[in-house]
């Protein structure tokens, strides 16, 4: 429906080289951005202009969306630009080896853009077509694992995925439907989980700090939404005393490379020039 899309809007490597593919996480984020910047905004010139390219945004991927309506092999719903269709395919029959060998594109991450830009489309620029999309990409998302079992999750949760569980967690609060609580859960990381349980001052030492931050967000946010499920608002709790106590300097960062450090490496918070970051 969109003719020449490709031509108008090119893709383009990633930064550093081209070895590995994160396309679509940048369009989430430019879902997002004007979706904030829409609400924000005072100009009513400037405000249509933003709503304009918002919902020209929504259309287009509602396009793409579209065309897995009939899909049966795990792509109903989805929404993406990497590469790696049979890794889903895979992933739906419950096999996890072909979207580990790409673990490196972080596709998980780069979905949780897209979840996060239709949500704000949504919540923050009124968009009732992004809530369906949402609806449905949410779907996908419970149901590309439903088959994967607790070891290989925890397994494939080591790769980096953003808040894959706040979203779900969000479609929860958005649609009620106790699946996506469910959903939130199995996309939380048990080692991550458990390993906080007690205030262990050593436990995130050479961790990617990055990739830990919104794992716990989604922990806190599932026990706002079920009070039962008490060990994931302990381990809230212990990441954000052990973060902000222990590992945050004066200026705010607390990882150096985007890593915890262990505290007899502290000295790389001023010898290093690549951190530290807030």
């Amino acid at each position: 429906r969109f003719y020449q899309w490709l031509t108008k809007h090119p893709n383009f490597s990633n930064w550093g080289d081209s070895s590995f593919d994160l396309s679509g996480h940048v369009g989430g984020h430019y879902l997002s951005a004007l979706a904030l910047a829409y609400a924000a905004c005072h100009d009513a010139s400037v405000k249509a202009q933003l709503k304009e390219r918002m919902d020209y945004m929504v259309t287009v991927m509602k396009d793409c969306q579209d065309q897995f309506d009939t899909n049966t092999k795990g792509l109903y719903g989805f929404i993406g630009g990497q590469p790696i269709m049979s890794d889903w395919e895979a992933l739906y029959g419950g096999n996890i080896q072909p979207f580990k060998s790409h673990g490196g594109w972080v596709p998980f991450y780069v979905q949780h853009k897209i979840l996060a830009g239709l949500r704000d489309a949504y919540l923050y620029g009124n968009n009732e077509t992004a809530k369906e999309l949402f609806r449905k990409m949410a779907d996908w998302c419970t149901n590309v694992v439903a088959k994967v079992n607790e070891s290989d999750m925890n397994s494939l949760l080591d790769t980096e995925h953003g808040g894959m569980n706040e979203s779900l967690l969000d479609a929860y609060q958005l649609f009620g439907d106790k699946k996506y609580l469910t959903a939130a859960k199995k996309y939380t990381h048990k080692s991550m989980l458990n390993g906080m349980q007690t205030l262990n001052k050593s436990f995130l030492d050479g961790k990617h700090a990055n990739t830990q931050v919104p794992k716990y967000i989604g922990m806190e946010r599932i026990f706002e939404q079920d009070a039962t499920a008490t060990s994931y608002m302990k381990a809230a709790e212990n990441f954000w005393q052990d973060v902000a106590q222990n590992r945050t300097v004066c200026i705010g960062g607390n990882s150096v490379n985007e890593h915890f450090l262990a505290a007899a490496n502290a000295n790389r918070y001023i010898d290093q020039p690549d951190g530290p970051e807030s």
